[in-house]
């Protein structure tokens, strides 16, 4: 099997995939009022705390208060405290599934572009959301940082980590946007690997390996579940179909 045809097999999944109803994880259930009130004055106290273990508990405390003051509190958190004390606000803000969150996480790319992990959690949180708003941000990443191979990073595997997470992002968000989004990305890596050198084709072919293996994760299919056709001819059929496949989101 060529390397285009491999590629087509796994986004051709997407018909497979999205002509079904999407099946969202179920919420947590979120706290009352009062429970919220007293989470959200104990983060007020641990937020100025040097110890970051405390600071961290007190974030993943706020999980279930579903409040724009939270949201908000989350979000500065993302911008100004330690690798670890952002992670959690991803994670936390992610558990919400909560469209009203898509801002905030957006928002805090930017500042975190630097860590791989950081970004890595906002990318799963904007997934978590199933918010079609948040495909133009996860696609600044895949076309940019994801369409470059940097043997040296790309070796140890850590520089893909977001891009793992933005893939699987676009699987869960399940709409006709993260669909055309997969499209086009796919696209683009099988055009590249036509004209890369010899001396990068290998690290491409592995990073290619691993993206199509993070795609059918996204997609919850196993690779015996996917029709197998050329890349251009799905590609085709997605321009021609795409406003009949399935309903978007309302």
């Amino acid at each position: 099997m060529t390397r285009r045809s491999r590629l087509a097999v796994v986004l051709a999944a997407a018909f497979v995939c999205w002509a079904l109803p999407g099946q969202a994880e179920e919420p947590k259930t979120d706290a009352s009022a009062e429970e919220t009130k007293a989470k959200v004055e104990a983060f007020k106290k641990a937020v100025a705390d040097k110890d970051e273990g405390k600071r961290t508990e007190a974030v993943r405390g706020l999980a279930g208060c579903r409040h724009p003051q939270v949201f908000a509190m989350l979000g500065r958190c993302l911008q100004t405290d330690t690798d670890g004390v952002r992670i959690a606000a991803a994670e936390t803000l992610g558990e919400f599934q909560d469209v009203r969150c898509t801002p905030i996480l957006g928002a805090a790319l930017p500042a975190n572009k630097g860590s791989d992990d950081v970004s890595e959690a906002l990318y799963k949180a904007l997934g978590q959301a199933h918010d079609p708003r948040a495909v133009p941000e996860i696609m600044k990443l895949l076309l940019s940082r994801g369409m470059r191979f940097d043997i040296k990073k790309d070796k140890s595997g850590e520089s893909t980590l977001p891009v793992w997470a933005a893939i699987a992002a676009l699987g869960k968000i399940k709409h006709p946007d993260s669909v055309e989004a997969l499209v086009k990305y796919g696209s683009g890596i099988a055009s590249q690997l036509e004209v890369l050198p010899e001396a990068t084709s290998g690290i491409a072919e592995q990073y290619l390996e691993r993206t199509q293996q993070a795609m059918l994760e996204a997609l919850g299919l196993e690779p015996s579940d996917i029709p197998g056709s050329e890349m251009e001819d799905y590609a085709k059929w997605w321009r021609r179909n795409r406003g009949k496949a399935f309903a978007p989101k309302k």
